[in-house]
């Protein structure tokens, strides 16, 4: 059986080591290589508590913000889950940074 919405989320949060009090932003099913027996994957956005930058040798103050944490866990192979974060200059900032002055 596929894996369901709900348990690609729970992987996400911990395999990914976002933690308790993690949100999702958003989920779905996209397309991906076929390596697992199955091109479809859970596409998980989470928004987990505290600030949001990626890790750097930077004082946090010039760290990159991150707008976008999630993970993409195959439908047949949750095990095999890819993990990752980033900026995109077209996606809004995640809801933490709306209630952060320093950041």
């Amino acid at each position: 059986m596929p894996l369901s919405r709900s348990a690609a989320l729970k992987a996400v949060i911990a395999d990914c080591n976002e933690g308790p009090g993690t949100r999702l932003v958003v989920a779905g099913l996209v397309k991906g290589p076929d390596n697992t027996g199955s091109p479809l994957y859970w596409a998980v956005f989470v928004d987990p508590p505290g600030k949001h930058i990626a890790p750097s040798a930077e004082t946090p103050a010039l760290a990159t913000r991150l707008n976008w944490i999630g993970g993409f866990v195959p439908v047949r192979a949750p095990a095999q889950l890819f993990c990752d974060f980033g900026h995109a200059s077209n996606l809004p900032r995640l809801p933490v940074f709306e209630h952060s002055p320093d950041f």
